[in-house]
């Protein structure tokens, strides 16, 4: 499991949890086609968890070990919250 950084004309969502790249953009287009929002142009990036600080770093390590798929928000006191896409969303 990796975590995706999505940059698009729209701010939500901005991270996605995917098992591949191919896999994050389909879950983002999905979303995206299902409530109805139209892009012209995005872009997905994996996220180095490197880069992260230290606290950050430690939640994502928890949150990809869950092994979970979908749309993912950060919070700096309660860390990662994974909203996987349901069958309605699709």
């Amino acid at each position: 499991m990796h975590l995706y950084h999505v940059d698009s004309a729209t701010s939500f969502p901005t991270h996605i949890f995917a098992t591949s790249f191919d896999e994050a953009v389909e879950m983002m287009v999905t979303w995206w086609a299902a409530n109805g929002i139209e892009i012209s142009e995005f872009s997905v990036a994996k996220v180095n968890p490197e880069f992260l600080q230290p606290m950050a770093r430690v939640r994502l390590n928890e949150a990809l070990l869950i092994g979970m798929k979908g749309i993912g928000d950060y919070n700096r006191v309660s860390g990662w919250t994974i909203r996987p896409l349901a069958v309605e969303d699709q």
